[in-house]
């Protein structure tokens, strides 16, 4: 019986409209924010944060790559270890099934027939 993994879901982000406030144009984007029936309130960062934030996401986005790759790696190595083991379960009836067949034939050794005796035919 094959693995099954859930498909993971797929991330749908909205849009973020930045706005990047001066000295020169602090005024004009106030007056934008409250004709957009918005609070006039600027969260901010320095450009040197921007910046950080920027590389903290590229940091995040590679983790979240190497991870799906380690999910895929262990998804194959199970598939994998699966059919190994099916193989083996097959194979394994196979010469059951050809052993009783050569018993019931009267080939081959008797169950009933101890180790000893088998090994020592004396």
């Amino acid at each position: 019986m094959p693995l099954v993994l859930p498909e993971v879901d797929r991330i749908q982000l909205d849009d973020v409209k930045f706005y990047v406030v001066t000295e020169d144009n602090i005024e004009a984007v106030l007056a934008e924010l409250r004709e957009k029936n918005y609070d006039p309130v600027i969260f901010g960062v320095t450009d040197d944060g921007y910046e950080m934030m920027s590389v903290n996401m590229a940091k995040i986005l590679q983790l979240v790559q190497q991870q799906k790759a380690i999910i895929i790696a262990y998804g194959e190595y199970y598939d994998k270890q699966n059919e190994a083991v099916e193989e083996n379960n097959e194979s394994a009836k196979s010469q059951k099934e050809a052993a009783s067949s050569l018993q019931e034939e009267g080939g081959g050794i008797s169950t009933n027939e101890s180790l000893l005796k088998r090994l020592l035919p004396w």
